[in-house]
């Protein structure tokens, strides 16, 4: 906080030594992290990365000084960087031998590429595989899909043996090579049919491989002179074999041939096998590659033969106890294909992460590398918004080798994720999640959009914004009354400490007025930032008093009142007719009528030109009003609010002091242009010597010796208690045409009655007796008025003649005894910072007997359409404001507590 021009003395500044900057080493910070490995997760863990690899990872790590720490809160999951076990990249032409080990994938990899939909998905690590559709396409390989080509993105550029014995294998063409010189008597020669045409050929066709190993010349010629040597050469690095297939039938196959050939084998797809099948596998303890089998909207192939989309074969292999990798050709939808996966219940969610990060690794052998956040390994990481394996989660961030490869682009768009979301209107969804941006509700319900780069928070309970309906929040203890003219939005203030400090114990809306029991009132937001948006009505209520201390004259100003309101309201409508009937003049009168009106206007400037010449010296004005400008103390001009009140020369007022964190109350008196003002602070006795000069005041201050020059303009006529920021006044209107019908003006005082007459606003009015109340209520019918009563103690005698006939009642001794009657109660604190207890009042009547959803209706949704605000606030809707409270328990529970709030899609800090 900047020092304020009252401190006594500076404060020495102790000088410490920058830290050391190791530009290789980062703490990276969540609420939840999956370290996968042994199913361990930690809650707010960290995990220390130097030169790109996990160092250290734990709940207690220590951070070394000049560490980067990036901290993604309490909300956000990390796992390690996701790794699929297949993809369409790699090479899309097989060689035209049926066997071809020596093709590699990787020499079909630009490692200058980024894959950025994968690292949008969170993908790290993906396979490429050599070719498709032959018995042996070649050598998979395993790469990054995003960094730095230097930082060598290459995990494994031979990671397995790639084939298959599935129809995609079966197809392969005859082998043709031109003999070379071509005679007459030799030819072109004639195409070579090549295995496998079915599961007994590709098993024929393995056996002479392994023989051509062995050193069988006689087979040279049918597979390539090169084949045999680079199979050798795999077989001796223990490669295991990454063989495609399906069906039962050939799954068996491979799991004999590969038995009895005492071959390393993983399985690639898979999808047609049955439990029996499953529980082969899981016997031989072969892994297996799984996907799912869908066809994404294309059919699937005719005859009895034709496979159907299978989504039950993963939970099949993972209760027969297989182990798997999941993946699809579509490393970008890599959790959409895990999710349909777990269709069936067989995979729990530890093995389900398992399955697209460590288990995927181990399959493809880079497991030493990648697939869980383990000292030593590469520090690949995907950071979520929520679960890994909630499909709603978005990835917020995704890394390589210690570097941010990709992360998502800000977004004001806040998801909740809650136990119970209670609406406002007695409805409530558990769980339940809302989406909020632009400061608006989006979206409610059980499942929200999470839309890319959205904060997520979970909680116990979220509710809407608690609405005080009368409240004095603002007036910092003004007992001023306040003229049906005077603008109440003058009193919006953006950032007041108090204002703040009442929202975040979950009140985001109150219904002010002045300390009278008559007069317009304005609904507005404490808290907000936009004073546009702060503002809910700025003529929101009318209260009025029907009750007289003589009982013959009760209701007689409300009668009198009503009836001006009725002619008000005619006077608006005749004009209404008049303007719909009305026809413009042609342009170019227009523009004549114009012109003479310039004409007279410019007279009447030199009129008054010549009157200001005259004038002489006015006498002082009065300094009532708002003043605000700044100190001058050496360095420092630290900026200051006075707030004067004159009465006969004596002034009484309130000084702020930037810096200084209370309200300094003064007093003093006025001569002539001097004026002169003492008070006491925390630091010591505080006096200005001021000089009135128009609308400024220029002089000195001093407190406890300490002096400062001072100056300050008027920016306030008026005793307000706070002005929001100055706005740019709109240009003027332009001038009507004549003949068009002159509205008949805004009248204050009843404006805000004729908008009740059409639901658009509300009327409060005080009254007691049982008798009087009837009487009140019967006045308002007449002009098709819905009052709201406030004190009402007879009510609850009458209060089935008052079901359906008043908007609600404003009382404090009778809220159980009205709600169970089935008329609407609303809270009110009547107070300033008194406000923030106003939970307290509901807690209470919930302990007298109330229902505890009529007692959260009575903060919220009924107080809204009492005040004919619930179009923006009041109950969690979508296009509403987002005024939105979490909680650490059930709002329905009095032990809860607010522990965060939201207004107009803002968090209050």
């Amino acid at each position: 906080m900047r020092r304020s021009w009252l401190a006594l003395a500076a404060l020495p500044l102790a000088a410490a030594a920058p830290p050391t900057d190791d530009g290789g080493l980062v703490a990276v910070q969540a609420g939840t992290l999956h370290l996968v490995d042994g199913g361990a997760v930690l809650e707010d863990g960290t995990i220390l990365i130097r030169d790109g690899k996990i160092e250290a990872i734990g709940t207690e790590v220590e951070i070394p000084s000049g560490a980067r720490v990036v901290d993604y809160g309490p909300d956000a999951v990390i796992v390690p960087g996701l790794v699929a076990a297949d993809s369409s990249y790699g090479s899309s032409r097989a060689a035209e031998r049926t066997a071809s080990p020596s093709l590699r994938a990787l020499d079909n990899f630009d490692p200058y590429s980024e894959l950025r939909r994968e690292l949008r998905a969170g993908v790290t690590s993906v396979y490429l595989a050599p070719a498709r559709g032959r018995l042996i396409a070649g050598q998979g390989a395993v790469v990054k899909t995003g960094g730095e080509p230097e930082d060598d993105r290459v995990v494994s550029d031979s990671a397995v043996i790639h084939g298959s014995i599935s129809a995609e294998a079966r197809s392969t063409p005859g082998y043709w090579k031109p003999p070379v010189p071509a005679t007459v008597d030799v030819g072109l020669g004639v195409e070579q049919p090549q295995l496998p045409r079915t599961t007994m050929g590709a098993e024929v066709a393995l056996r002479e491989l392994l023989a051509l190993v062995g050193g069988d010349e006689d087979l040279v010629e049918e597979y390539g002179i090169e084949t045999g040597p680079a199979l050798q050469a795999l077989m001796e690095a223990k490669r295991p074999w990454r063989m495609g297939a399906h069906s039962p039938e050939e799954v068996r196959a491979l799991l004999a041939f590969f038995a009895e050939a005492g071959l390393p084998l993983v399985l690639d797809g898979a999808r047609g096998v049955d439990e029996e099948a499953a529980a082969e596998i899981a016997a031989a303890g072969v892994p297996v590659i799984a996907s799912v089998a869908t066809h994404g909207g294309s059919d699937f192939g005719k005859g009895p033969d034709a496979p159907w989309p299978n989504t039950q074969v993963v939970s099949t292999l993972a209760e027969a106890g297989v182990k798997l990798a999941v993946s699809g050709r579509r490393p970008g939808a890599l959790r959409l294909d895990l999710a349909l996966a777990r269709r069936g219940g067989g995979l729990d969610e530890t093995s389900a992460l398992r399955a697209i990060t460590l288990g995927a690794a181990e399959v493809l052998g880079v497991a030493d590398q990648v697939g869980s956040l383990t000292p030593g390994k590469d520090a690949d990481l995907a950071v979520f918004s929520g679960p890994p394996l909630e499909i709603t989660s978005t990835v917020q961030a995704t890394w390589i080798s210690g570097e941010v490869v990709w992360k998502a682009k800000e977004s004001a768009a806040v998801v909740l994720e809650v136990d119970e979301l209670h609406v406002g209107d007695g409805k409530v969804l558990a769980p339940g999640q809302l989406l909020m941006s632009g400061g608006r509700i989006v979206e409610v319900g059980t499942r929200v959009a999470h839309p890319s780069g959205a904060t997520v928070v979970r909680g116990a309970a979220a509710m809407p914004g608690m609405i005080d309906t009368l409240g004095y929040l603002g007036l910092e203890g003004s007992q001023k009354p306040f003229s049906t003219r005077f603008d109440l939005t003058r009193l919006v203030e953006p950032g007041d400490e108090v204002d703040r400090q009442v929202a975040r114990y979950g009140v985001t809306t109150v219904n002010l007025g002045g300390r009278r029991a008559s007069g317009q009132t304005m609904v507005y937001k404490p808290a907000g930032s936009d004073p546009s948006r702060m503002v809910v009505d700025a003529a929101a209520t009318m209260r009025m008093k029907w009750s007289e201390d003589v009982p013959s004259d009760a209701g007689e100003a409300v009668r009198k009142t009503l009836e001006k309101a009725a002619e008000y309201k005619q006077k608006w409508e005749e004009y209404e007719k008049a303007i719909a009937a009305w026809t413009p003049p042609e342009p170019e009168a227009a523009a004549e009528e114009e012109e003479e009106e310039e004409d007279e206007d410019a007279e009447e400037e030199e009129d008054d030109d010549k009157k200001k010449k005259k004038k002489e010296k006015s006498p002082p004005r009065p300094v009532t009003g708002e003043w605000k400008g700044k100190a001058t103390v050496g360095e420092e001009e630290p900026a200051l609010r006075l707030r004067l009140l004159e009465r006969d020369l004596v002034l009484e007022g309130t000084l702020r002091a930037e810096g200084l964190d209370e309200l300094i109350s003064l007093e003093g008196e006025r001569e002539e242009y001097a004026v002169r003002l003492r008070g006491r602070s925390s630091l010591g006795d505080i006096t200005l010597e001021l000089e009135l000069d128009e609308q400024k005041l220029t002089g000195t201050g001093q407190v406890d010796g300490t002096q400062g020059e001072v100056a300050l303009e008027q920016v306030c006529e008026e005793y307000p208690v706070a002005k929001r920021p100055e706005r740019r006044r709109p240009e003027p209107p332009p001038k009507d045409p004549k003949g068009k019908p002159k509205p008949p003006g805004i009248d204050p005082k009843l404006e805000p009655i004729r908008q009740a007459m059409f639901g658009r606003a509300a009327v409060i009015v005080e009254v007691g007796r049982e008798d009087e109340i009837l009487e009140c209520v019967a006045e308002f019918e007449r002009y098709g008025i819905r009052p709201i009563l406030w004190g009402a103690s007879g009510a609850p005698k009458v209060a089935g003649a008052l079901r359906g006939r008043v908007a609600g009642i404003l009382t404090r001794s009778s809220v159980v005894t009205l709600s169970q009657a089935g008329i609407p109660v609303a809270f009110y604190s009547q107070a300033e910072e008194g406000a923030a207890e106003l939970a307290l009042q509901a807690a209470n009547a919930i302990a007298s007997g109330m229902g505890s959803g009529a007692a959260l209706r009575a903060l919220t949704g009924d107080a809204a359409r009492m005040l004919a605000i619930d179009d923006r606030v009041g109950t969690l809707a979508e296009g509403k404001d987002a005024d939105v409270l979490l909680l650490d328990g059930s709002p329905l529970d009095i032990s809860s507590s607010v522990v965060r709030t939201w207004v107009n899609g803002e968090e209050v800090r």
